[in-house]
């Protein structure tokens, strides 16, 4: 089994007929790998832009890449797809965090009509992977890849950051650092699925409104953060952005704090996140009640 590790430059692009944006690829770049990520070969490839006649300024800050250079240097996007394609084979793609094939995705649906990948088989989201092997895993605080190659001691003085070759370097460096031969293909989801494309596509989204019936309001009792006896809400609930908040106060030690629920809807089910907020002596609740009442 062989790997490739692939990372893109793009530009945001606007269409003027339909008001929408796109993600334009203007560079890949990968490295491919044997299954003890030695580099077996490397793949660079920069993209003449159809839809932006101009790189935008943050683009070309960071990258360097120019309107000028895309236009003589570049190939149109098909081309560099096929090329891509003929490197990739039937190796398992890694890209760091969902955006990088997420924008190949869009750029697929642009040029070819359809988001879906035909020529994807196993991929392997490699940010998830190696927060995971890190023991840092957050999927509310996804690390950036300059943070994780800073944290796994990785020296970057002599790569080109944001581009895509050197890019994917530094992401295999990253793997190499943690990699583990036996537990890597756990993390291998079957592109090949109309469930990989329905879970990458999938929109988490917050519950705002109380009385959702994915809601259980029978759960949403809190203990005192004192005291630990079990505390009475003395307010209705009300939301708060992206949670809920009512004020509770403890009969053991008097004890008044903020009960606070959050109903995040994931792809797997709903995650519920709940944590109790002290309410100091200046800090009045919804219905005036103080911590030292």
């Amino acid at each position: 089994m062989n790997f490739v590790i692939l990372d893109l430059e793009w530009d945001n692009s606007y269409f003027s007929n339909n008001g929408t944006a796109l993600n334009e690829i203007i560079e890949f770049g990968a490295v491919k790998t044997d299954e003890e990520l030695n580099i077996i070969d490397e793949f660079s490839v920069l993209v003449k832009p159809k839809i932006s006649k101009f790189v935008s300024k943050r683009t070309k800050k960071l990258t360097h890449l120019t309107s000028k250079i895309l236009r003589s240097e570049g190939v149109p996007y098909p081309q560099a797809l096929e090329s891509f394609k003929e490197f990739l084979r039937d190796s398992v793609l890694l890209t760091w965090s969902t955006s990088d094939i997420i924008a190949l995705m869009d750029n697929h649906k642009f040029y070819f009509g359809t988001g879906r990948l035909d020529y994807l088989n196993g991929y392997i989201n490699a940010q998830t992977y190696c927060e995971k092997m890190m023991g840092c895993y957050d999927p509310a605080k996804q690390m950036g890849l300059s943070a994780a190659a800073e944290k796994l001691g990785i020296q970057t003085d002599n790569m080109e950051l944001h581009r895509a070759l050197d890019d994917s370097k530094l992401t295999l460096s990253c793997l190499q650092k943690v990699y583990n031969r036996e537990k890597i293909p756990e993390f291998i989801q079957d592109a090949s699925q109309d469930e990989f494309y329905k879970k990458l596509l999938f929109k988490p989204s917050y519950i705002t409104d109380i009385n959702n019936p994915l809601v259980d309001k029978s759960k949403m009792k809190f203990n005192c953060p004192n005291c630990g006896k079990r505390a009475v809400r003395k307010t209705a609930w009300q939301s708060k952005g992206r949670y809920f908040r009512a004020t509770y106060k403890c009969n053991n030690c008097n004890c008044v704090f903020y009960g606070k629920v959050q109903y995040k809807i994931k792809y797997e089910g709903v995650d519920v996140k709940m944590s109790s907020v002290p309410i100091n002596e200046n800090n009045n609740n919804d219905n005036g009640v103080k911590a030292s009442e």
